[in-house]
C-alpha cells in the first residue's frame, strides 16, 4: 500500500513539473515573439547603439527646445517695449476754422510708456506739440482732448 501512495505522489509530481514545464515553454516563446518585433528593423544593429543614438537625438531635441524657449522669452520681453496702444482723434480746438483739422495721436508700449503728439491747425499756421508719457502719466498738463486719448489708450 505504501508503494501505491509513493507512486501516485510521484505521478502527481510528475504531472505538476510536465505542467509546469509547458506553462514556462509558453511564456519564454512569448517573450521570444516581443524581443523579436522590438528589434525588428534594427538591420542587425547592436539595439544597445541603436538606443543611444535616439536618447542623443532626445538630448539634442530638449536642448533645443530649450533655446528657442529662451528666444521666445526674450522676444516677448522685448515685444513689450514696441509700439502696441495707439489712439487718435481729430477735434476742433479754435471756432474760426472750419472742418476738424486739428488732431491728437497717442502712441504707447504694453508699459504704457510713449508719447502723444497734438497739432492745433489755424488758418495761417500749424503747430505740433510732443508730451512723454511715463507709465500712463504727463509731466505736462494735459488737455481735455489728450486726456480723453490717453485714458481710451491705456485701457487697451
Amino acid at each position: 500500500m505504501q508503494i501505491q501512495l509513493i507512486e501516485a505522489l510521484l505521478l502527481a509530481t510528475s504531472l505538476l513539473s510536465l505542467g509546469l514545464a509547458v506553462y514556462l515553454f509558453l511564456q519564454v516563446r512569448n517573450m521570444k515573439t516581443n524581443f523579436q518585433s522590438l528589434i525588428a528593423g534594427v538591420n542587425g544593429k547592436n539595439l544597445e547603439k541603436l538606443l543611444k543614438v535616439h536618447l542623443e537625438r532626445i538630448s539634442s531635441a530638449v536642448d533645443k527646445s530649450e533655446k528657442v524657449q529662451k528666444a521666445l522669452e526674450d522676444y516677448i520681453d522685448f515685444s513689450k517695449k514696441n509700439l502696441q496702444k495707439v489712439g487718435f482723434k481729430r477735434y476742433n480746438p479754435f471756432q474760426e476754422t472750419g472742418g476738424n483739422q486739428s488732431f491728437i495721436l497717442a502712441l504707447l508700449d504694453q508699459n504704457n510708456n510713449g508719447v502723444i503728439l497734438t497739432s492745433l491747425h489755424q488758418r495761417q499756421l500749424t503747430r505740433v506739440y510732443a508730451k512723454q508719457i511715463n507709465k500712463g502719466e504727463c509731466e505736462n498738463k494735459l488737455s481735455e482732448e489728450e486726456s480723453e486719448v490717453l485714458d481710451s489708450v491705456i485701457k487697451v
